[in-house]
């Protein structure tokens, strides 16, 4: 599965607009997420630290795939500025420890920028 839409900057204090993505099937048709998922998580990170923020996102049209995340003012103010790593997380019902990073293959980057 794949994540359709990310920006690549944001000042560091905005809590808007929120992330949105979307969840795609390889073929790159969308993916229903209406059953058998227990939650997506929002992770933003750097390499060999903790995720400065690991939440859970929200489907707003889950047989799409469709999510978005609204960061909290503590969140926006605690963004690092410089580059980061975006990826969400797929937990699945009855499934025990099966986990899928979206996308799998890599992650997106993000640059916060220092608010003037």
């Amino acid at each position: 599965m794949h994540l359709l839409e990310m920006l690549g900057q944001r000042k560091r204090t905005a809590t808007e607009p929120p992330f949105t993505g979307q969840i795609l099937n390889l073929d790159g048709t969308p993916a229903d997420m209406s059953s058998g998922v227990d939650k997506i998580e929002f992770r933003v990170g750097t390499p060999g630290n903790a995720p400065v923020i690991n939440s859970v996102a929200t489907f707003t049209d889950p047989t799409t795939g469709v999510w978005e995340y609204v960061l909290t003012p503590a969140e926006a103010d605690g963004l690092p500025v410089g580059e980061v790593l975006v990826h969400v997380v797929i937990t699945y019902v009855g499934s025990p420890g099966l986990v899928e990073p979206v996308p799998f293959d890599h992650y997106f980057k993000l640059e916060i920028l220092e608010m003037l």
